[in-house]
């Protein structure tokens, strides 16, 4: 019997689907990182249950920076932004606590994806996406570890006080809880019609994989593509 890939989709931005893959009873859990060459497996089935072999799949190799691709087919280009206006594209991350959020913009003519930690919401890659919208635009926030969750020593939580000030920083003990949904929410709520799906890898450990909670190098993936139905 095929096992097959556990996974929910998401309708909010008009014409296009995003999937995120779960925990599932394949290799690895479901696992989709590159880590492991017998995940390729895990890739193909998740490609297969969304219908989506004849699209291009295309990433960035992920460095937790503020730098946005085009998406170029055949390309892995070093990055968390990424974005294209080829319909025969689909763009996924790889995660595992960071933040997927995806968007449409130019009244739908562009799409994209940004994969956003800690360290590239310091780097600045949500406003650096502010330089790619026009016209019409909408994002979807998608998992990403919440407030409670992200516990951070007094170092990291001066970079986000500089940044953004103090009203995202919680304090408990001496250690500091900072809401980065929240952060992210409000850079984009001015310029986009948002959509907050608030689903956090810690709190379900049992269905996304979580750097914090040891999944070191395993990963969920998280892909959109154009919807033509």
């Amino acid at each position: 019997m095929v096992k097959k890939i556990d996974f929910l989709i998401f309708n909010n931005l008009k014409n296009f689907n995003v999937a995120l893959s779960l925990k599932s009873d394949m290799v690895n859990e479901g696992d989709m990182s590159f880590y492991d060459p017998s995940n390729q497996k895990n890739r193909e089935i998740f490609f297969e249950s969304l219908q989506i072999n004849h699209l291009d799949k295309i990433r960035n190799k992920q460095i937790h920076s503020k730098i946005i691709n085009k998406a170029k087919k055949n390309l892995v280009l070093d990055g968390d932004g990424l974005y294209s206006d080829d319909f025969t594209n689909a763009l996924y991350l790889l995660t595992a606590d960071c933040y997927n959020i995806f968007f449409t913009t130019k009244n739908g003519n562009i799409f994209g994806t940004l994969h956003a930690g800690w360290k590239g919401i310091l780097e600045g890659i949500v406003e650096e996406s502010l330089n790619i919208f026009s016209g019409e635009t909408q994002t979807l926030i998608l998992q990403g570890i919440c407030e409670k969750h992200f516990v951070v020593e007094k170092d990291v939580m001066e970079f986000f006080l500089k940044k953004y000030g103090d009203r995202y920083i919680k304090e408990n003990n001496g250690k500091f809880s900072i809401d980065l949904r929240n952060i992210i929410f409000d850079i984009l709520k001015n310029v986009s019609s948002v959509d907050n799906v608030s689903i956090c890898n810690v709190c379900n450990k049992d269905k996304l994989f979580s750097y914090r909670q040891g999944d070191i190098y395993k990963r969920n993936m998280s892909i959109i593509w154009r919807s033509f139905k």
